[in-house]
């Protein structure tokens, strides 16, 4: 717990110095900025597009890296997650699930599961490889801290979890499929017995904010050609490229 406590100060007193440095920045709302995937609106001006977007650019903690076999250390995981009626919902950028319910517990403080989104490809590599996909479960805690899980798809065997839904994604912008008929429970998603990378970085899109806790697990699982040809005929290459590490450590831990 005291080294979870350091690093949060550190990150803290990082932020703080960042933003200090975003204040000389021109002052654009990001009300209405359009940003994307590629060309002038892409991740490689994202820190340009408003100030509160520069951490993209000054960030010294951003996401997604290149994952390495890192050390291994005890942290205690609980997963509480129940079955979620089916919400999704097309936000311009990828197909976004909003949950109603359930929490990732770290070192017993509890995040309150917020929502999941799809990335083709994956955003985060494995000593260099790219994988087709990647889901991101994202949580956060009563201050408005984020904790994020990872899972990571390659083409091979149809995915039983995605099969209940897969065949009813909203195709448009700003297009919603609701129904009550179709409940997902998350943890069927999950690699069994899988150890996970975990380390601290950023949330991967606009704003890019710093202080998030990540955790992405070492085995990937499957879907068919035809599940990711489904997403791919929505979103490909809805994914920013790896970041550099800097002088941030990868650890290992069991669930």
């Amino acid at each position: 717990m005291k080294n979870k406590y350091l690093n949060n100060l550190f990150i803290s007193l990082g932020l703080l110095l960042l933003l200090v440095g975003c204040a000389s920045h021109p002052t654009h709302s990001p009300e209405n900025v359009h940003w994307s995937y590629d060309g002038d609106t892409g991740p490689n001006q994202w820190g340009g597009l408003c100030d509160e977007y520069c951490l993209a650019d000054e960030g010294k903690a951003q996401s997604p890296v290149d994952l390495t076999q890192g050390d291994t250390h005890t942290e205690s995981l609980g997963f509480d997650y129940k079955p979620s009626m089916l919400n999704l919902v097309n936000n311009g950028h990828t197909i976004q699930q909003n949950m109603s319910g359930g929490s990732f517990t770290i070192d017993g403080e509890a995040y309150k599961f917020l929502q999941f989104h799809f990335h083709s490809a994956s955003e985060h590599t494995v000593a260099g490889k790219r994988y087709d996909m990647e889901i991101h479960l994202v949580h956060q805690n009563d201050e408005g801290e984020y904790a994020v899980l990872g899972v990571l798809l390659e083409e091979g065997e149809e995915n039983a979890f995605l099969k209940s839904f897969f065949d009813d994604l909203p195709t448009q912008a700003d297009q919603v499929v609701k129904s009550d008929e179709v409940m997902l429970d998350v943890s069927e998603l999950f690699p069994e017995n899988s150890p996970l990378f975990t380390y601290w970085g950023s949330l991967t899109t606009p704003p890019c904010t710093e202080g998030v806790h990540w955790y992405i697990f070492q085995k990937p699982v499957t879907l068919s050609t035809a599940q990711l040809k489904s997403f791919r005929d929505i979103y490909q290459g809805n994914f920013r490229p790896v970041r550099d590490l800097n002088d941030r450590k990868i650890e290992m831990v069991q669930p």
